[in-house]
C-alpha cells in the first residue's frame, strides 16, 4: 500500500537520477571520527563540516561531506623527522 509519503520519497529519489543516501546524526559523526559530539558541533559551527539542517535542531551530514572533511585532514606529510 502506497501512501503520500513513500510516493515523495520515490519522487525525490527519482528527481535526480540517483538513490537518496541515509544522512549521518551528530552522533554518528562522533563515533566515525572518534571525537566528542561537542568536537563535531564546533567543526560545524566554524564551517568546516557542512550540514543539512533537517529542522531548527536537527543536523546531518551527507556522507560525502564527512569523506571531504577527513580527506581535507590527512597527514600528508607524515611524521617521520629524519
Amino acid at each position: 500500500m502506497r501512501n503520500a509519503h513513500s510516493d515523495a520519497v520515490a519522487a525525490a529519489a527519482t528527481t535526480r537520477q540517483q538513490p537518496v543516501e541515509r544522512l549521518l546524526s551528530v552522533t554518528e559523526v562522533a563515533v566515525v571520527l572518534g571525537i566528542s559530539e561537542l568536537m563535531v558541533r564546533h567543526y560545524i559551527r566554524d564551517g568546516e563540516l557542512p550540514v543539512v539542517r533537517v529542522s531548527e535542531r536537527c543536523l546531518r551530514v551527507r556522507p560525502d561531506d564527512l569523506r571531504d572533511f577527513i580527506d581535507r585532514r590527512v597527514d600528508r606529510q607524515g611524521k617521520d623527522s629524519d
